[in-house]
């Protein structure tokens, strides 16, 4: 076997082309197109840009999966990037874009090395621009109290709010709990009432069975105009401007994070030479009372450049166990792959995170093994000696005590490997073989050795 099919490169951005460097938002939106020749040998993932104002607070986005023209391995991708009406004039610029692969090889590149590359890194936007953010006029909650002793309970908040043009597009709230360790979240684009520009929206928050019992507070508030220009508080400026009500939590809590007594890997010697190949973890896992909600395994590459990961599926018909699939496509890095970390949580967002160091002291599959080459063993080489080590013994030949020495020569190419290990099965002349070894010995790197 060899490494060298491995694609540890990011792919290459052959060039960067805009269909048009002007646009105009006065009375419609407008929308200017991206064309990104692409190559990588692994096949591109994706493609992502960000454009931002320069005279306001506004950004705007594109994302590209799939080549317009071509293939992942070679072809054209296009970003179409539209901006609203009422969207800021003036200078928008490029604020960085990224690109990956389907191993994960990625390249970010920002403004002043696009303009270096020739790229078209600005965008000239003519409008009647709304500039300014929505402003969140009242906060209120239909409860300031819930129980979540037997069942999960919700409070639906009112978000009143105005923006003088565009008009309100989302908003969204969050709750941090007593302990700062858990967070509540909701979000909402339908006006409940009035206008987009003079309206309430209605925003549900759930709170679990065995949530954080206490007083909970506001985390933060946000809202968003169709122009792309946000606001948002913290709890001090909500607090300031009477937009922060607490909410009492009455609860049974759970207040640990899921417990993972075990874990174990089906293989750690995987090839992907020609195809890709996985490893299936499997994991003990416990949480009481609030029960497990999702969990995540990571490794590394061994230069950091790439990742895999998996996530916890419950193996059905048990209460505690757990699989993990982690796949790694054709030509993925040569080399050991290390653990990195392993988490999981419950469902009131406990988490508990487990790290190589911890890992590693439980025993657990910490490397796994990509495109190693197979130590090889050079059959003219073996041998076997009385115990002079000179003598040799013919096959079905007869030892003169009870020391019987057996060599072989044999070679591996990975640097990383610290030895071969020689492995022999001896039974008596007419006794069959039982696929079990019988002696061993482990020589280091250009040792010698009998067993």
């Amino acid at each position: 076997m060899s490494g060298t099919a491995a694609d540890v490169s990011a792919p290459a951005i052959v060039s960067l082309t805009a269909d048009r460097t002007s646009l105009n938002t006065t009375s419609a939106p407008d929308s200017v197109v991206y064309t990104a020749e692409l190559t990588d040998a692994a096949g591109v993932l994706y493609i992502q840009m960000s454009i931002r104002s320069t005279t306001a607070n506004a950004t705007r986005y594109c994302y590209r999966g799939e080549p317009a023209t071509g293939t992942a391995v070679s072809g054209s991708y296009r970003c179409v990037m539209h901006l609203g009406k009422f969207s800021p004039n003036g200078t928008w610029r490029l604020e960085y874009l990224n690109v990956y692969d389907s191993l994960n090889n990625y390249r970010w590149i920002y403004f002043d090395e696009a303009q270096a590359l020739g790229w078209p890194v600005e965008i000239t936007v003519t409008s009647d621009p709304d500039t300014v953010a929505p402003t969140i006029t009242a906060l209120t909650p239909d409860r300031a109290a819930i129980n979540t002793v037997s069942a999960a309970d919700s409070v639906v908040f009112t978000v009143a709010v105005t923006d003088n043009l565009a008009g309100t597009e989302w908003v969204s709230a969050s709750y941090r709990s007593p302990s700062g360790n858990s967070y509540r979240y909701c979000s909402s684009y339908v006006l409940a009432g009035g206008t987009a520009t003079n309206g309430s929206y209605q925003c549900v928050m759930q709170w679990p069975r065995y949530s954080e019992a206490g007083t909970w507070r506001l985390n933060y508030l946000g809202a968003r105009d169709s122009a792309g220009n946000e606001r948002y508080y913290n709890f001090e400026q909500a607090q300031a401007n009477g937009l922060a009500p607490e909410i009492v939590v009455t609860s049974d809590p759970d207040t640990s994070g899921p417990v993972i007594s075990s874990l174990t890997a089906n293989r750690v010697d995987i090839s992907t030479l020609t195809a890709g190949d996985s490893v299936v973890f499997t994991l003990t896992l416990s949480d009481q009372p609030a029960g497990f909600y999702y969990g995540y395994l990571h490794f590394w590459s061994p230069s950091r450049s790439s990742d895999r990961n998996c996530y916890m599926i419950r193996v059905e018909g048990t209460d505690n166990t757990y699989t993990c699939t982690m796949t790694w496509p054709a030509l993925a890095e040569v080399g050991t792959w290390r653990y990195e970390v392993m988490y999981a949580y419950d469902v009131v967002y406990n988490g508990r995170y487990y790290y190589i160091e911890e890992a590693q002291a439980n025993g657990w599959p910490t490397a796994i093994r990509v495109n190693a080459n197979q130590p090889s063993l050079v059959a003219a080489s073996l041998g076997q000696f009385q115990a002079d080590s000179v003598t040799a013994i013919e096959v079905g030949g007869a030892a003169a005590d009870s020391v019987v020495l057996f060599t072989a020569s044999g070679s591996d190419a990975d640097p990383e490997d610290a030895g071969l290990t020689l492995y022999v099965e001896a039974q008596p002349v007419g006794t069959p073989f039982t696929g079990t070894y019988t002696a061993s010995q482990t020589f280091t790197s250009g040792g010698t050795g009998v067993v």
